[in-house]
């Protein structure tokens, strides 16, 4: 007994010693003690790192077997400090000497000169960031404030998959652990939400992204001009503004700083513009009004290129209809990045553009992500978390009916749903000689007939609704509609399994597709003009002009295989050939009003087989079975996500 006792003491010691990682935590100051927000850490040699926050406090997360001892702190006006990492301490204070620097007034100002640089550094991003693909871990953070109160809290450890720079090449996003913290007793939240924010690693990257005014395309909306150089030691910073032009729709101001000699953009400061805060506020909707903006980007370099190390964004936003003020924050840095694992993250474990993580995440107030790095927290935002964390204790226990979530699992819902427009075309084969007379009472005949024979072609019309149990399975429901000649009427149920063949950027899948349904069809004969009222099923027909339609009544089965290909976040098209199966079909005569107001037309279909209102002879029953729609057709489809 003795002997397993010593022996699980040491299995639990070597965990302890070997298993945990190192935690490291400290703060950054300035030679006046003042704290220096923003300041980069990374563990030499290595992708690791962190950013410190708005005080001036990092903490991250080093494995306790790494062989990297030294911690790179630098920082824009101060000169780079190293310091060794040492087994028996976890906090660091960390003082940095400003740099001595001076800034040049430039006096080559025009236009075409701002243009020559950018151009440069636009044309040498293949060059000058990773050009390997990699997968990346990352931290992200997203809050929700008002008059110095947290409303929403949010955080998540991110796995990203990141194309090299080559290309404008998106990549994807699957979430590794997530947590919120939420002040349910406000009953003022506005419409807001984070969707699509788990995907700022990629999104924010403008520099790969060639975004807005980084893109070529969009130079003519922009002024840019040289504001200064600014000469640091060995390097040479050239600071270029950007604004709109005149009348321009461009959405955004600011400034790039970018190394002269290498023509690296390393950090991108930027605000709305008075169109950007225009659209801004016309996508917010709800009452709500675009104030500020202010985003920052920064890039770090490790052995010679450079790589999205950290963003910013913080709007300011107003509730109109109660004057109220909100700041949404959105944070991330770049913690890891795998230089040897280029595998893409495959779809099936993928969380998408419109996942809303805060309906699956755990409880901030019961978490520990001691083994993961993350961006320290600001001592007033830690406090009103301690006192939301008080708040929502005591409301729980007051009231444990409630559900403080409910606004987000309906935002994340509604997340999941997509809905399309389709066109099908579809083959009917037309047979001849149906000729018979309706008689809807003993004094009145109404004669139908139809005498040539034909193949015809026919484009369906339709709409199509639909909701993602998770990224391969969607069920949807399609309703469409002939609008031209024939008559066609058709709802399904069905089931699509999505099997990604490009699993990032724009995805393309191939999905076999199974969908059950009612389909009602025929051919239009000609149109009655009617002189007298009669009833079909309790409805009183008494229009001038009648259109008869000659068909059937049943269930389709189809089955086929969707090729999608996504041409944005939102917008996907799909083209998807299929073979469909009647059965239960029966013969019909469709009955509509033609005349009259158009909302008020009435229908109704009538069985034609054994029916006494019938006078007709069998061979024409038999001609009208076997009137058919083409077994094989094609689909294409536009399909949108809702949020």
């Amino acid at each position: 007994m003795l002997k397993y006792s010593i022996t699980s003491i040491l299995i639990i010691c070597s965990y302890i010693l070997f298993g945990q990682n190192i935690q490291i935590t400290g703060k950054v100051i300035d030679e006046k003690d003042v704290s220096l927000p923003f300041v980069s850490l990374s563990v030499e040699g290595t992708y690791q790192g962190t950013i410190s926050n708005s005080e001036g406090i990092f903490e991250f997360s080093l494995p306790s077997n790494s062989d990297k001892k030294n911690l790179i702190v630098s920082h824009l006006g101060y000169l780079s400090d190293t310091l060794e990492i040492k087994p028996d301490q976890s906090f660091y204070l960390i003082k940095l000497k400003a740099q001595d620097y001076y800034i040049n007034e430039v006096e080559i100002t025009t236009r075409d000169s701002s243009l020559i640089y950018l151009q440069q550094a636009i044309d040498k991003i293949p060059e000058n960031y990773l050009d390997f693909n990699s997968r990346q871990t990352g931290f992200y953070r997203e809050s929700l404030t008002s008059e110095e109160h947290t409303l929403y809290f949010g955080e998540a450890i991110l796995d990203v998959y990141k194309k090299s720079y080559k290309n404008k090449e998106n990549g994807s996003v699957k979430i590794v652990k997530s947590r919120i913290n939420k002040d349910i007793t406000n009953d003022s939240i506005p419409f807001l939400n984070f969707y699509g924010g788990i995907y700022q690693p990629l999104n924010y990257d403008y520099v790969k992204n060639r975004y807005a005014f980084l893109d070529d395309a969009n130079f003519k909306k922009y002024i840019y001009q040289i504001d200064s150089l600014i000469v640091q030691g060995d390097q040479k910073l050239l600071k270029i503004n950007f604004s709109p032009k005149y009348r321009s729709n461009a959405r955004f101001k600011g400034y790039l700083l970018m190394d002269i000699d290498t023509k690296v953009i390393i950090r991108i400061d930027f605000t709305y513009s008075s169109e950007g805060k225009k659209k801004r506020t016309q996508n917010l909707k709800h009452n709500l009004e675009a104030l500020d903006l202010r985003s920052i980007i920064q890039y770090e370099e490790i052995d010679g290129k450079y790589f999205f190390k950290y963003s910013y964004d913080s709007q300011l936003i107003r509730n109109t209809s109660k004057d109220i003020e909100y700041n949404l924050l959105a944070e991330y840095v770049t913690t890891n990045i795998d230089k040897d694992n280029n595998d893409p993250i495959p779809y099936s474990e993928q969380d998408l553009y419109t996942a809303i993580f805060s309906s699956e995440a755990e409880d901030y107030s019961n978490s520990t992500w001691k083994d993961y790095t993350t961006l320290s927290l600001d001592s007033t935002t830690q406090l009103q978390i301690s006192n939301n964390q008080s708040v929502e204790l005591l409301s729980n226990k007051q009231n444990q009916t409630s559900n403080p979530y409910l606004a987000s699992d309906i935002v994340s819902f509604a997340s999941n749903m997509y809905f399309g427009l389709t066109m099908e075309f579809k083959q009917y084969d037309f047979h001849p000689y149906i000729q018979f007379n309706y008689l809807p009472n003993q004094n009145y005949s109404i004669p139908v007939a139809l005498n040539n024979s034909t193949e015809d072609y026919s484009g369906l019309m339709g709409i199509l609704y639909g909701y993602r149990l998770s990224n391969n399975c969607l069920l949807f429901i399609e309703t469409k509609e002939e609008l031209i000649s024939n008559f066609y009427k058709s709802t399904h149920l069905g089931f699509t399994y999505d099997l990604a063949l490009k699993s990032y950027g724009k995805r393309i899948f191939i999905s076999p597709t199974i969908s059950i349904g009612s389909i009602k069809y025929g051919i239009n004969t000609k149109t009655f003009s009617n002189t007298q009222e009669f009833k079909i099923k309790r409805k009183t027909f008494d229009a001038d002009k009648l259109s008869l339609t000659v068909g059937k009544a049943g269930f389709e089965l189809k089955t086929g295989i969707d090729f999608k290909k996504e041409l944005t976040d939102k917008l996907t098209l799909s083209i998807s050939p299929y073979y469909s199966l009647e059965f239960g079909t029966v013969p019909k005569l469709f009955i509509k009003e033609k005349s009259g107001f158009f909302l008020t037309r009435k229908h109704a279909n009538i069985n034609i087989e054994n029916n006494e209102h019938f006078y007709i002879e069998d061979q024409v029953i038999q001609n009208i079975k076997n009137i058919a729609s083409n077994k094989f057709g094609l689909e294409i489809s536009l399909e949108l996500s809702t949020l």
